[in-house]
């Protein structure tokens, strides 16, 4: 901003001293257009001033060595205010307040014409969006957002993304998420909390459980832990019936698939062997609580194909073929493993 300009379209009126711009003066284009009013020294603006900019919009407040510095305000050009607050070096510089054409409005401080610091930001209602810190106009540091649904996020951001660790909660103010965050997903290590009060501890990737960790009913006791893949129980796992049994094995796609092994709730074995979409399916061997058991083949969770019964020492009582859950020669097999048999299933 020095005005010590040989364009001849650019003129000047008022103080002068030993040839220089000095008190108060207007520089003008020739069609009448004002660039600035104010106090000069030395041919540069110094003091209090108003400066316009090509695009229409102004500068009202102080000056040193042509530059802008010190407190000032710069308005649209309608006339509201776009900024008011500190500037040096002719930028915004310190504690001000930006205000965007929509509304929206930020007080807290600046560097290099940015939000950068500490600072809030402010919807066109005058409610809060963002307090925290700021890094050339993004979030960065420790903040606390708002969103329009009414719930918030306290935590860490990078970049103006949540990254690092954070808590996100509802618009009740129940927890949703709390643990590590990047580039705005839920990441690392985490905890997640759902609407009927079951919560997960352990890994995510983008937002999905994804890795080793626990569910747990309401009541805090565990329900599955063991590996996860895409938010799905995969690979090797330990599932808790509601009643008290218990599946420790292989896991795809949320369901028992592979091999594994099905526990009473005394820890006594009812079953292992293979398993499809948490069914008993191929060969295993299922034991009675009474201590007789069967070895062969099932299907749908039931008996089916080539097995054997044997009683709790080892004689075997039926030997034969299997259709749904029910020997084929029923002539055969004595009452006790008719009662067996249903009491299995």
């Amino acid at each position: 901003m020095n005005t010590n300009n040989s364009d001849s379209n650019i003129l000047y009126r008022g103080d002068l001293v030993n040839g220089l711009k000095n008190g108060k003066g207007t520089l003008y284009f020739k069609d009448g257009g004002i660039i600035y009013e104010g106090e000069f020294k030395n041919d540069l603006f110094e003091g209090t001033g108003k400066f316009y900019f090509s695009d229409g919009h102004y500068y009202i407040g102080q000056f040193t060595n042509g530059l802008m510095q010190g407190k000032g305000i710069e308005y649209y050009k309608n006339g509201s205010i776009l900024y008011e607050g500190d500037f040096a070096n002719n930028k915004k510089n310190g504690n001000g307040k930006g205000i965007n054409k929509d509304g929206y409005y930020y007080i807290g401080q600046w560097k290099n014409d940015s939000f950068h610091g500490k600072g809030i930001l402010y919807n066109e209602k005058g409610n809060i969006v963002y307090d925290g810190q700021f890094i050339r106009g993004k979030f960065e540091g420790n903040g606390k957002y708002n969103y329009n649904d009414g719930g918030w996020y306290i935590g860490q951001w990078k970049n103006g993304l949540r990254n690092g660790k954070g808590v996100l909660y509802n618009d009740d103010g129940r927890i949703i998420y709390e643990g590590e965050f990047l580039n705005n997903y839920f990441e690392g290590n985490g905890k997640r909390y759902y609407k009927d009060g079951d919560y997960y501890i352990g890994q995510f990737k983008q937002e999905r459980r994804h890795g080793i960790g626990i569910e747990f009913y309401s009541n805090g006791k565990i329900r599955y832990e063991g590996g996860f893949i895409d938010d799905k129980r995969e690979g090797i796992g330990k599932y808790y019936n509601t009643d008290g049994q218990y599946y420790v094995g292989q896991w795809k796609n949320d369901s028992g698939n592979g091999r594994g092994i099905l526990f009473y709730q005394n820890g006594n074995i009812k079953y292992e062997g293979d398993f499809v979409n948490g069914n008993f399916e191929g060969n295993g061997k299922l034991y009675g609580q009474s201590g007789v058991y069967y070895i062969g083949q099932f299907k749908n969770s039931e008996m089916h194909g080539k097995g054997i019964i044997y009683s709790k020492d080892g004689d075997v009582k039926y030997d034969g073929e299997f259709i749904n859950g029910s020997p084929k020669d029923k002539i055969r097999i004595e009452h006790s493993l008719i009662f067996f048999i249903n009491k299995i299933n």
